[in-house]
């Protein structure tokens, strides 16, 4: 599971592409876990305070690209690169 970002220092962005057949990331802030739908940038699981569900949805339409591309490598079990955070 690469960890793609820290956003904040504990807003943390990773992959895992073996648990769901859909581009996808999952966030971890606190005691607080989540799941990105990267095709339409939906919250499918978990919830995120507002404050940090704003922060990574700023940072995930900006990086939807660079996302979507980590997405297709790690599938291909390619490198996965670090994302800025903004």
């Amino acid at each position: 599971m690469p960890t793609l970002c820290r956003i904040t220092n504990s807003l943390i962005v990773w992959l895992w592409v073996d648990d769901h057949p859909w581009p996808h990331v999952h966030v971890r802030y606190a005691e607080y876990r989540a799941v990105l739908r990267l095709n339409d940038l939906v919250i499918t699981e978990g919830q995120l305070p507002n404050a940090q569900r704003r922060k990574l949805m700023d940072w995930a339409r900006v990086r939807h690209s660079q996302l979507l591309e980590a997405w297709s490598r790690a599938e291909r079990r390619l490198p996965v690169y670090p994302i800025e955070p903004l």
